[in-house]
């Protein structure tokens, strides 16, 4: 720890607020440390500011990843410890690098949605724990989004692996948003309690809608990897077409599908902003008919409806993206645009 570190800590007040952060910043596969503005983290030391506050430690009480949650308690005040050189924090531990990445990342994001015409401010601010406990137990290396009546990002450190902190990942923070996103779009706000969220099929599409968000937004079909291995399973670019099994038994598998046909809108486009638009427009669509009551069926209405979005603007790509939707969903109904 730094003297002067220690001697703002030992005085109670916060250290030195820098110009600018090292955090992890990237795009298209590859991510690296940066010396990069956060304005909206009013106080890097205690990660106070109007994206949302942190505390470190707390309960969350109830199944974070069942959807069964009924809130998060206690929670102590964050203290960083960094260093500021030549106007740039410099974290001293690995703590300072994930929530202040995390908090650019959020940033950063923020601006490329509001950019593209999607209102936030019914997200923002979201309050985060860092390493909080689920019945007591300090849970694994890992982010999460505790959406329906918490609102609450949940940020783990690193589990000792080679590969870059999850919950420093760029993909992986707007994955996790993208849950924020869909949560005030299905549920109607933030900090709503939306049964439907927990339906397995509905869980699938929401992870796919995640991973759409995450993939076009940075350019990266494979985002996890940086991260963790998981042998191509969550790489949008491969041959992924809709399982057969129970969405329960496995929601990433089915929403993997999902967000491989949005890659392959992004392909025949080449262009992932558009793409992504026409995605946040499709998810609103969906959600106006309340689909879910159909079950299963309704929610394999989502990649219809984005189809049909974009071929009524370039039908000339009808025989590229209908022939995508065939290999990706064999069985379904085709969209009224490939009938």
């Amino acid at each position: 720890m730094t003297r002067m570190v220690l001697l703002a800590m030992l005085a109670g007040c916060a250290p030195e607020v820098p110009d600018r952060y090292l955090v992890v910043d990237g795009r298209e596969g590859v991510y690296g440390l940066e010396e990069l503005a956060i304005p909206e983290l009013d106080d890097p030391w205690r990660m106070r500011g109007s994206l949302g506050d942190g505390r470190v430690g707390g309960y969350i009480a109830g199944d974070l990843f069942g959807g069964e949650l009924r809130g998060y308690t206690g929670g102590a005040p964050l203290r960083l410890e960094y260093t500021v050189r030549d106007g740039t924090g410099v974290p001293l531990d690995e703590d300072g690098v994930i929530l202040w990445s995390y908090y650019h990342t959020l940033s950063t994001f923020r601006g490329e949605l509001e950019g593209v015409g999607f209102d936030t401010s019914g997200i923002f601010p979201v309050p985060f724990a860092y390493q909080p406990s689920l019945g007591g137990t300090i849970l694994s290396s890992n982010a999460a989004y505790a959406g329906d009546v918490i609102h609450l990002f949940v940020l783990l450190p690193d589990g000792g692996g080679d590969g870059l902190p999850l919950a420093a990942n760029p993909g992986v923070i707007r994955h996790e948003f993208g849950h924020a996103i869909f949560q005030s779009v299905i549920g109607g706000g933030v900090g709503v309690s939306t049964p439907a969220i927990a339906l397995p099929e509905v869980s699938a599409l929401n992870e796919g809608f995640a991973d759409m968000v995450a993939t076009l937004s940075l350019d990266d079909p494979d985002f996890i990897t940086p991260s963790i291995d998981l042998a191509g399973t969550r790489d949008v670019t491969g041959d992924h077409a809709l399982p057969s099994e129970d969405p329960a038994t496995n929601p990433y598998s089915r929403g993997t599908v999902y967000a491989s046909f949005t890659w392959d809108v992004r392909r025949a486009l080449d262009d992932r902003e558009a793409t992504l638009v026409h995605v946040l427009a499709t998810l609103r669509e969906w959600a106006a008919d309340a689909p879910w009551e159909l079950g299963q069926p309704g929610v394999d209405l989502f990649p219809g409806l984005l189809a049909d979005r974009v071929l009524a603007d370039h039908p000339e790509l009808e025989g590229t993206l209908c022939a995508a939707y065939d290999a990706r969903f064999p069985g379904l109904i085709r969209p009224s645009a490939c009938l």
